[in-house]
């Protein structure tokens, strides 16, 4: 679960005097999935028959999609200033921000560690099925 900010700063007035009333400020959470894998297309692969070895070609693991899960939003205080609303702008840059967030934090606890785990299994599992069960297979990064 993600939490987010927007907080929009009270106007002052000639003096350098906050205006009373003029803030306005939303605390909000939700949860983000981040998604990460390979594009498949570009993977390639290359056989030798005499050494009994497949070697797998694999580009950089990358994030494929982030979702903001719609049910999970739950707003924890709000307030919005007739005179200083929070906009859309405003809600749209700071889920944007939170997602960047969720997405560096999955990276630092091995979200693409995980994934490449994840498609090597799968890799391994098609060209085993391909007729290739005793090869070894090799991954490289392309």
């Amino acid at each position: 679960m993600e939490q987010g900010t927007i907080e929009k700063d009270k106007l002052k007035d000639k003096t350098g005097w906050d205006i009373p009333l003029i803030g306005s400020k939303v605390l909000y959470s939700y949860d983000v999935a981040i998604k990460a894998g390979y594009d498949f297309a570009d993977v390639t692969a290359d056989v030798d028959i005499a050494a009994k070895k497949v070697t797998v070609h694999l580009p950089a693991v990358k994030t494929l999609s982030k979702e903001i899960a719609p049910d999970s939003i739950q707003v924890y205080d709000s307030y919005n200033s007739v005179f200083n609303r929070v906009t859309m702008e405003d809600i749209s840059a700071s889920q944007q921000q939170l997602e960047d967030t969720a997405e560096k934090k999955a990276i630092d606890n091995g979200l693409y560690e995980k994934a490449e785990e994840n498609a090597q299994t799968l890799l391994n599992d098609k060209i085993h099925s391909l007729g290739y069960e005793d090869y070894s297979i090799i991954y490289e990064q392309a």
